[in-house]
């Protein structure tokens, strides 16, 4: 299900791509006249925004094909949306829900960390992989988060299993459940 949404979403973005490379490189229409002024203003719209404008200067050459017919450039092009139900588009209930998911996910997850840091000596290493070990960012972020968490509990207090299970390999973070506000 969930590759399924991810190869939707990404052949919609890929029909807006070509459909902005068709109308700059064949029709002359700016990025302004193609996408508005809605990724004007700042932040992730912004990064879109140069993105799309490296990719227009970038393709558009002898080498770009453009059809017999060249149509849909009369307005703003239509970005393609995430899938129906994102946090914006859910009730109150279906949020606290969601979010009440993702954190009994969480907790799971690192409840699992703690028992095999804790009772079966794994390292942090061992349990996450090098996914979240990059140059900075939201994952390194996490990584210190979790160790802080270990060195914290990992201590005499500390009540281990009967049967630790699940070290083995490394543990699978919590996905953010599509549809969500992630």
């Amino acid at each position: 299900e969930k590759v399924e949404a991810k190869a939707e979403m990404e052949a919609k973005v890929d029909t807006f791509k070509q459909q902005i490379l068709i109308c700059s490189c064949c029709n002359g229409n700016t990025l302004q006249e193609l996408v508005g002024n809605d990724r004007n203003e700042g932040g992730r719209g912004k990064q879109i925004l140069a993105k799309l404008q490296e990719m227009v200067e970038t393709e558009c050459n002898a080498d770009f094909v453009c059809p017999e017919s060249v149509t849909g450039c009369d307005a703003n092009i239509e970005k393609p949306e995430r899938p129906i139900g994102t946090w914006w588009g859910m009730s109150e209930e279906e949020k606290v829900e969601a979010k009440a998911e993702m954190e009994a996910k969480v907790d799971t997850f690192k409840q699992q960390i703690l028992i095999c840091s804790c009772c079966n000596g794994n390292t942090l290493q061992e349990l996450v992989g090098n996914d979240r070990n990059g140059e900075g960012g939201r994952g390194k972020q996490i990584l210190s988060k979790l160790q802080e968490m270990v060195e914290t509990e990992c201590n005499a207090d500390f009540v281990c299993p009967e049967s630790v299970t699940g070290c083995d390999a490394n543990i699978e973070k919590p996905e953010r459940p599509i549809g969500t506000w992630w």
